[in-house]
């Protein structure tokens, strides 16, 4: 079975805690809402409230 994707941009966030990622995530989601996919990454930690 022959898959196609479709040919995009990816931005990665990445950086300790505390350096401003989720707000700059946020204002990203907030300006570009439609044409933005927001991917939880894997963690080792414990879920938090509301993730999967």
């Amino acid at each position: 079975m022959k898959e196609i994707f479709e040919k995009g941009l990816l931005i990665v966030l990445s950086g300790p805690s505390g350096v401003g990622k989720g707000t700059v995530c946020a204002a990203l989601r907030k300006r570009e809402n439609e044409n933005l996919i927001y991917s939880v990454s894997a963690t080792t930690r414990q879920p938090r409230e509301g993730e999967k």
